[in-house]
């Protein structure tokens, strides 16, 4: 039986969900065609470089004015500076955490409240 859509809502909103999915896809992807074992820590890279494209006003305008193959074309570099940016703050918050005493000590323990209500929310879902 043929899928299609029943009425103009059925289109959706791309809500978080539907946000998700083509990144996890991506990952997938990845994994399939490289061998890799790339997981959900692994989207989350993915999904900030997401979220900093989309507010980068060279890509916001790039992607209004072309259509897909042309919006490649003209983001590409763009989006590996993004990554090693990415990359590079990355490395700037670890050292920090790692050199400043201070700065961990204020940081660890909201990091180990997020963990430890992550995992028993996970549960308590699992649970269920």
């Amino acid at each position: 039986m043929p899928y299609g859509v029943k009425s103009p809502t059925d289109v959706g909103t791309g809500k978080a969900k539907d946000e998700k999915a083509p990144l996890s896809e991506i990952v997938s992807l990845l994994n399939e065609r490289f061998g890799t074992d790339f997981s959900e820590e692994d989207r989350l890279f993915f999904e900030q470089i997401r979220e900093k494209a989309t507010k980068h006003e060279h890509i916001i305008s790039t992607a209004l004015a072309n259509p897909l193959d042309k919006f490649r074309l003209g983001i590409r570099k763009l989006i590996e500076e993004l990554m090693v940016q990415r990359m590079a703050d990355n490395d700037k918050i670890v050292t920090w955490y790692m050199d400043d005493q201070e700065f961990q000590d204020s940081a660890f323990p909201l990091l180990a409240k997020e963990i430890l209500d992550s995992i028993r929310s996970e549960e308590s879902t699992d649970a269920q």
